[in-house]
């Protein structure tokens, strides 16, 4: 009765296993049904289509068990039960090749002479009318192939070289006809990559989906960590901080006299900075010198980053006002100079460095962006002068490790992987060594591949195309977000996250801790990147230094504090995906190394690294938790969404 313990094994066993098929025909149900006929007809309403008692769908499902053992080669063991029944599973053309497989195994003596006599005695027998209508279709398949010129000999080598794949290899890459046209429009980006023919495809979008999940770790491990350090501090801290970085950095001394909440926040700047060019020094992440030579980074003392404010990024990105745009330089190339001690051409490199930084310039770069990326890792860390620099430094922080956090991921995930590299044409990596290309080309070119590419490169936008977002942004929050909405999400993510669990059992243990632990789940969740923390505020609708996007920005975070009751329903729904998945992932790792197909199956969409047999220490689920947890409640980009929701449309807002 083990068939019977478990909804998937009962439907597994039920279209694969011959006795447990005749025991389902054997239980009368209501309306004098057997339990077999009730499942087909449960088939047939999923399907949508009437199934014919005598037609070739009923003969498949009733005999699904002997299709798949004849497809995976003649099962020998089950001897005199086996052969019997695949006679009356399959065409005549097939019984010819299984009693050729008999003769060839030498199954004509002992227990098995017999089995081999009821297979020449079915092949002599008259044949049925149901068979005839097999053999009708068969034939239809036949002059079918033959009209797009698969002959006779190609078909039977096909169907060889089929039943003599071992049952466990894995199938050859997924094309994008088998992908399925529903699919292929609504499927995200990374599993439309996934399902090219190309045996790069499957390297480049793991690559990808690896990236943003470190990323994801980046944001709340340094992200998180500074805005929360910043949590609190008044217009006078961030004036003593503004000055406290100038004070760092060109006079090289620890600054005196600030706030004991600006002296936090300050060192905790420096100790996350710290921390961060040691994960870029661990994961050998390089920069292009002055020389034109790649080399690793290094640790500067007295060095923290400064990010330009909107009016400096939003100059250089029109390129027009080229007076400003020049008073502008010389001012940075000043600064360098004459305040920080650099050479001219190491300050004009520096310059030009951040100009490519700004203006997404990708001359040069290939579709991996190398260039661009390597620009980011020289500019972003740079200090600029004073009246270029973005004046909260709460903001200045969080913006730099958002910008290098992304190209620090892209690095690590995709840059580094020879095999993500070859699918999209690059024939050198980072430090100039050859990649070996595929004889099938690069993937490069293709719709799905472009839209991964951007989510890494965004294109420089000019003021109204931020304006346009900005307003649409805050349209959606104004119309559409409410807490009614945001109550309806809440309840809509926790059902997804139960239908998870293996059973009621598991799910209402698992909820249970959750409810329990819910202040140590939000902690984790930030830690983990699955909430992000951002700077801004509903007073930067006041801030004349920002941009009018970044101005809507403000009102948009006031609409959604409302419409979050003050944030609570985020924290909620944040904390109770981390620490359910904390308590539900154990089980499900243990399933998936026991060999459970459907768990395994899991852990790969979470985590591409997965194989069976991979542990994972507490640490690691925690992290893991906050994965899984961003994948239930919805990325928002290439690992979930397909590239026409992604793309500038009238849907972008929502």
């Amino acid at each position: 009765m083990y068939d019977m313990g478990d909804l998937h094994e009962y439907i597994a066993n039920a279209f694969k296993q011959r006795d447990f098929q005749l025991l389902l025909n054997s239980i009368k149900t209501t309306g004098n049904r057997t339990m077999w006929q009730r499942l087909i007809n449960t088939v047939s309403h999923m399907l949508g289509v009437p199934i014919d008692k005598h037609g070739m769908l009923d003969r498949v499902l009733r005999n699904a068990a002997e299709l798949i053992r004849q497809e995976r080669g003649l099962d020998v063991k089950r001897g005199v039960e086996a052969i019997p029944h695949a006679a009356e599973a399959i065409p005549n053309d097939r019984i010819v090749r299984l009693e050729q497989q008999v003769e060839a195994a030498g199954l004509n003596r002992g227990g098995a002479e017999e089995a081999y006599k009821k297979v020449k005695g079915k092949i002599e027998e008259p044949v049925p009318v149901a068979r005839e209508r097999a053999l009708e279709e068969l034939r239809s398949i036949r002059e079918e192939h033959a009209s797009r010129g698969i002959t006779p000999e190609e078909k039977e080598a096909s169907v060889n070289a089929n039943r003599s794949r071992p049952v466990n290899a894995e199938e050859g890459p997924t094309t994008a006809k088998d992908f399925g046209v529903f699919k292929k429009m609504f499927g995200s980006v990374l599993d439309n990559i996934r399902a090219m023919n190309h045996p790069g495809a499957k390297f480049l979008a793991d690559a990808y989906q690896r990236a943003l999940d470190y990323r994801q770790q980046l944001t709340g491990r340094y992200t998180n960590a500074i805005v929360a350090a910043g949590k609190g501090l008044t217009k006078t801290d961030i004036i003593q901080l503004n000055n406290a970085f100038e004070t760092y950095v060109t006079k090289k001394q620890m600054p005196q006299g600030l706030s004991s909440k600006a002296s936090s926040f300050f060192k905790k700047a420096v100790e996350l900075y710290q921390q961060f060019g040691d994960e870029h020094i661990a994961n050998k992440v390089p920069i292009m010198d002055k020389n034109g030579s790649m080399r690793l980074l290094y640790k500067m003392p007295w060095k923290l980053p400064t990010m330009a404010n909107q009016k400096i990024e939003e100059l250089f990105r029109a390129n027009e006002n080229v007076e400003a745009m020049g008073l502008a330089r010389q001012e940075y190339l000043d600064y360098n100079t004459k305040v920080l001690g650099y050479a001219p051409n190491e300050a004009m490199t520096k310059f030009e460095s951040f100009r490519k930084m700004i203006q997404g310039d990708l001359q040069g770069s290939g579709l991996s962006h190398q260039d661009y990326f390597n620009a980011i890792r020289k500019a972003a860390g740079d200090q600029l002068p004073p009246s270029w620099r973005e004046q909260n430094m709460v903001k200045n922080m969080q913006r730099y490790f958002d910008r290098a956090g992304m190209a620090m991921a892209h690095y690590t995930k995709v840059e580094s992987n020879h095999k993500a590299m070859a699918a999209l044409g690059q024939t050198k990596d980072a430090w100039g060594n050859k990649i070996p290309q595929y004889k099938e080309g690069s993937v490069a070119g293709t719709t799905a591949v472009k839209e991964a590419l951007g989510q890494f490169h965004t294109t420089p936008k000019d003021i109204s195309q931020q304006t346009e977002e900005g307003s649409s942004a805050l349209a959606t929050g104004l119309f559409i977000a409410s807490p009614g909405l945001e109550v309806h999400k809440l309840g809509s993510n926790l059902i997804k996250a139960v239908l998870y669990a293996d059973n009621p059992y598991q799910a209402a243990r698992s909820v249970g801790y959750a409810i329990t632990h819910m202040k140590e789940g939000w902690n984790h969740s930030v830690e983990g990147g699955l909430i992000k923390l951002t700077a801004a505020s509903a007073h930067d609708m006041f801030d004349n230094s920002l941009s009018i996007q970044q101005r809507m920005g403000g009102v948009a975070k006031l609409v959604r504090g409302v419409s979050t009751l003050a944030g609570l329903t985020t924290e909620a729904n944040a904390a109770f995906q981390q620490i359910y998945f904390e308590h539900l992932l154990p089980t499900i790792v243990a399933r998936a190394n026991s060999g459970n197909k459907t768990a395994q199956m899991k852990l790969r969409h979470w985590d591409p690294d997965f194989r069976t047999g991979k542990t994972y220490t507490r640490p690691e689920i925690q992290q893991l938790a906050s994965t899984t947890g961003a994948y239930v409640h919805g990325t928002g980009d290439i690992r979930q969404m397909p590239a026409w929701m992604l793309s500038d449309g009238e849907l972008s807002g929502f």
